[in-house]
């Protein structure tokens, strides 16, 4: 038997406002809809939150369906343009940060969607062999890529061990 890992849905409270906010506002595309459930591009996805409470339980459900620390889903998002998406999209959210380097070099910004989930939105980072080998240069051990002199000031993560120099 094989499982396999499709896509995320978050929950939402207004299925057509937050559709609109990832349509309009970041300018996903859809390539399915149904009443209660939209999927975009990249296997991301929103369901109306009270619609999946019935469907799960079998009854009406409440707002504690809805996550009360959305600070533990982030939604990250790359983009080769941007300057370009924060000027499109920085005056229509509820901004976190404008565009900042983050520890590990990378620039991104943040902000809430209309549920209040977390959303980052930063320039490419290299896929995972290009950075292996460009973090192999700083760092060592089994986990090369976390670990080594300095690794939690570069990655902005806790090393899991540091070698002696």
């Amino acid at each position: 038997m094989k499982i396999q890992f499709l896509h995320p849905a978050i929950l939402v409270q207004d299925i057509g406002i937050s559709k609109r906010f990832y349509v309009d506002v970041l300018g996903l595309r859809v390539i399915e809809e149904h009443q209660d459930f939209v999927l975009f591009e990249m296997h991301f996805s929103i369901h109306q939150a009270q619609a999946l409470w019935k469907t799960v339980f079998g009854e009406e459900g409440h707002d504690a369906v809805l996550p009360r620390n959305k600070d533990c889903v982030h939604l990250y998002f790359e983009t080769d343009d941007l300057e370009g998406a924060y000027s499109r999209i920085g005056s229509r959210v509820d901004l976190i940060h404008p565009i900042a380097r983050q520890p590990w070099g990378q620039m991104v910004f943040r902000f809430r969607d209309p549920d209040g989930y977390l959303v980052e939105i930063g320039d490419p980072m290299p896929n995972y062999a290009e950075w292996a080998s460009y973090a192999g240069k700083f760092f060592s051990g089994p986990f090369e890529s976390c670990t080594g002199p300095g690794a939690g000031d570069r990655t902005g993560l806790s090393a899991l061990s540091e070698r002696e120099t």
